[in-house]
């Protein structure tokens, strides 16, 4: 199996609008929760069936260290998993992937999805583990450009001449 991603990464910080989100991430003292929505395509290219049984997702943060996401479907499913991946076709995965993050909730919306977008480099390393079938795991590691977050100041491009 191989794993794409869909549709580039977006970014907020949540109010206290996700309880549940919240209390599985537990915030310490100075911190929010920032959470990402991120598309991921699952691929089956071989000729039996396979399921995605689980799936752990780590970020690389600005600063280069990797934090390791709570996953859980973008409508509220805790658990999108297990799912069946047919012979030669695709599963979608509608993801929400959340974090603490240093921030308050001072301050208005721009500004705290501005955060949660600062929290990340500019071209975003994404490691997934995938667990299959037998206990067979993928891993990959896939580079988003950020172009779906939103941050403070602009992000300059460099062209070559």
């Amino acid at each position: 199996m191989t794993v794409r991603s869909l549709l580039p990464m977006t970014g907020w910080v949540l109010c206290n609008d996700d309880y549940e989100t919240q209390r599985r991430v537990g915030p310490g003292k100075g911190e929010v929760v920032a959470k990402y929505r991120l598309n991921l395509v699952v691929v089956n290219q071989s000729l039996l069936p396979n399921a995605a049984l689980a799936l752990r997702v780590s970020l690389q943060l600005k600063d280069g260290t990797w934090r390791v996401m709570d996953v859980a479907g973008i409508d509220g499913d805790l658990s999108p998993f297990p799912k069946n991946v047919p012979p030669m076709t695709t599963q979608c995965f509608d993801l929400a992937l959340a974090m603490p993050i240093k921030g308050s909730l001072s301050g208005g919306f721009a500004e705290r999805e501005a955060a949660a977008g600062d929290a990340l480099p500019t071209r975003i390393p994404i490691r997934i583990e995938l667990l299959g079938l037998n206990e067979q795991v993928f891993s990959f590691t896939l580079f988003d450009q950020g172009k779906g977050l939103t941050r403070t100041a602009p992000q300059t491009q460099r062209f070559a001449a």
